[in-house]
């Protein structure tokens, strides 16, 4: 049962990263990546490892604006 739960947990992480990078790439409102981030985060996704692989899949532009987003949640929390 515990591998059925990692491989599900493993495929809402994916997806979120999917999320993500469609929403950065749509340039949506910071409010609603700030939220993909905090829940990427609570899985143990580390705000380095989400701007490095966001360069890989939305580019350095990509990767600034959700940098810079990830350092106000920071100073908010």
């Amino acid at each position: 049962m515990s591998g059925h739960y990692t491989s599900t947990k493993t495929l809402w992480s994916e997806t979120q990263f999917e999320i993500l990078y469609l929403s950065l790439k749509k340039n949506r409102p910071e409010e609603e990546i700030a939220l993909i981030v905090q829940d990427l985060n609570r899985r143990g996704h580390k705000p380095h490892r989400l701007v490095a692989k966001a360069r890989n899949e939305v580019g350095m532009a990509g990767a600034g604006r959700l940098a810079a987003i990830i350092k106000r949640i920071g100073k908010r929390a």
